[in-house]
């Protein structure tokens, strides 16, 4: 894992990838994770706050976010019987470059199988259970993998993180006498 350079995420943020799939089994994955949120210490033997996209059931591009406590919204294949594209289930071989944005309240992944990221393949949009409030504070970027016993071969590449904040200028109070 590594440590974000600019402290934490905790408003709105993109975070940027390619993944290249050449065979696997279940629960590999690339996420933000709040390393000082006590679940942490349960990983990964237990789930922690995290957003992740991560590789289930042999191929299958899946997104999830988890409060450390329980999932915060639908953990489940990417565009898997949604209008946003087609379900990703990857073969060895194929490379997707993914975009993953957080809102307040939603986060969303889309998935291009191209590095200009002009092929849109997937859209698909994902709603917090709580709202957002437990969303923040994600302070690492963590390749992992969440079963022994399984096997893992992925390649992630082109790693980037932007986050905005928007502050409101102070304006000091008017008196009127």
């Amino acid at each position: 894992h590594k440590a974000l350079t600019s402290g934490t995420l905790d408003g709105d943020f993109t975070f940027k990838f390619k993944i290249g799939f050449d065979g696997g089994g279940d629960g590999g994955g690339i996420g933000v994770f709040d390393t000082t949120d006590s679940s942490w210490s349960g990983f990964p033997s237990s789930y922690a706050r995290m957003i992740s996209v991560y590789m289930a059931n042999g191929g299958d591009l899946y997104t999830g976010s988890h409060t450390g406590s329980g999932w915060n919204g639908s953990s489940s294949q990417l565009c898997n019987g949604n209008s946003g594209g087609t379900a990703q289930s990857l073969s060895s071989g194929d490379e997707r470059w993914v975009t993953m944005t957080k809102s307040a309240t939603e986060w969303n992944v889309k998935v291009y199988d191209d590095s200009a990221r002009s092929n849109l393949v997937c859209d698909d949009t994902r709603s917090f259970t709580d709202g957002g409030t437990s969303m923040t504070g994600f302070n690492e970027v963590v390749l992992f993998t969440k079963w022994g016993n399984q096997s893992h071969d992925y390649d992630y590449d082109d790693i980037e993180i932007s986050a905005t904040t928007i502050t409101q200028p102070f304006v000091p109070a008017v008196t009127y006498d």
